[in-house]
């Protein structure tokens, strides 16, 4: 029996449906569940969706006369809305995971609970300020590019993520799933470059993806030595270390 055909369509929908809370008419695109291993190229799509929702928003209400600083709020208000707190839910669990754990198991156990600690806590509010103070440092202009910049680099540290560790859990979803195949993963690295290198100059683009690369590894590291692989928490700490990695690398270059 020959392998399924791809099906671009479905595999953005997928996407979507996983990373959003963009609602997605499933029932009309198939009567199969989603694939979301041969979806995994679309990422960087849905980073870009997210990114250039915030992007808009800044450009937008800098253009009506709010503070830099109201501005990005609002920006990452919609990018937190298009989500569903996603990502940053990820990183809240890790570091309350990682932080109050005083083993493996319990570490996993305080990741799956739906409460949220002070690491957690903490660990949030810093990245939110990062992440606002950050694009309030930047023009309109600038700060589109790094939204979307950031949101398709820190969603293609995800995939990476997912292919360069194992599951930490045996009974997951990440251990159920696998791991996604060559071809998405290529098709994915290929769009996010694409974007990249035309909205930026080659130096500072290369600087972007090496700050993105650097964040995932070292997410990556501290996994491997808490929990022994990666879980979907921690997909969501790697995304938002890389975006919050690549938008400051961004105002530095950009203000110097």
């Amino acid at each position: 029996m020959s392998p399924p055909r791809p099906n671009p369509v479905q595999d953005l929908a997928a996407a979507f449906m996983l990373l959003t809370r963009i609602p997605v008419p499933w029932h009309f695109l198939s009567d199969t569940p989603p694939d979301h291993n041969a979806s995994v190229w679309a990422f960087p799509i849905v980073g870009a969706t997210v990114g250039g929702g915030g992007a808009m928003t800044y450009m937008l209400s800098l253009a009506i006369g709010l503070p830099a600083p109201v501005s990005a709020t609002l920006a990452i208000i919609c990018m937190v809305l298009l989500t569903g707190v996603f990502h940053e839910d990820g990183l809240a669990d890790v570091a309350d995971g990682f932080g109050g754990g005083q083993t493996v198991e319990r570490k996993l156990d305080i990741m799956r609970d739906s409460r949220i600690g002070a690491y957690g806590t903490t660990a949030l509010v810093l990245a939110l300020a990062l992440r606002i103070g950050g694009l309030s440092a930047l023009t309109a202009t600038q700060g589109a590019m790094a939204l979307l910049v950031g949101g398709m680099l820190s969603r293609l540290m995800i995939i990476f993520m997912m292919v360069s560790m194992p599951p930490a859990r045996q009974d997951g979803i990440a251990h159920n799933t696998g791991k996604p195949a060559f071809a998405p993963i290529a098709v994915g690295a290929a769009l996010t470059g694409s974007v990249v290198f035309v909205l930026l100059e080659p130096r500072i683009a290369l600087l972007c993806v090496t700050a993105a690369i650097i964040a995932s590894l070292t997410m990556g590291w501290i996994a491997k030595q808490q929990v022994g692989g990666f879980t979907g928490d921690v997909l969501g700490a790697t995304q938002q270390l890389s975006d919050v990695s690549v938008l400051l690398l961004l105002v530095v270059c950009w203000s110097s």
